[in-house]
């Protein structure tokens, strides 16, 4: 919040846990800067977590991703739990690594960001001088 203080931009929406959200320029509409995307369907989320997990079972990130914070329900968070534990388990050099539960987890998540995020990007696009 600060660093874009001083730099001139006003701070719209933001929160303790998530920090800014949103923040436009004094100059509207020169810049609009939005962190989130608020135009994912309901397992984009889940795909990009898919990928960055892949990236650490090829040694590419140093440690398992976080799981996205308040994006599965419990009981997807058991699952992804039981796949971490069944990644942890010593395997010989035969062994498959299990599989990302992908489909059990798509099953589970829904898009409850819709409707905010198109009445979010209306907004913005009428408040956008358009000429005549």
């Amino acid at each position: 919040r600060e660093p874009l203080e001083a730099a001139g931009i006003d701070v719209l929406v933001d929160s303790a846990e998530a920090g800014v959200y949103l923040a436009a320029s004094r100059d509207f509409p020169g810049f609009v800067f939005l962190q989130g995307h608020p135009e994912y369907d309901a397992n984009t989320l889940l795909k990009e977590f898919k990928r960055e997990v892949g990236r650490f079972l090829l040694d590419e990130l140093p440690a398992m991703p976080r799981a996205p914070v308040n994006y599965f329900p419990p009981a997807a968070e058991a699952t992804l739990a039981a796949y971490q534990r069944a990644l942890a388990e010593p395997t010989s050099a035969d062994s498959a690594v299990p599989d990302f539960p992908e489909d059990t987890l798509q099953a589970t998540v829904q898009n409850r960001w819709r409707a905010c995020g198109r009445q979010l990007f209306q907004n913005l696009i009428r408040a956008v001088p358009h000429g005549d």
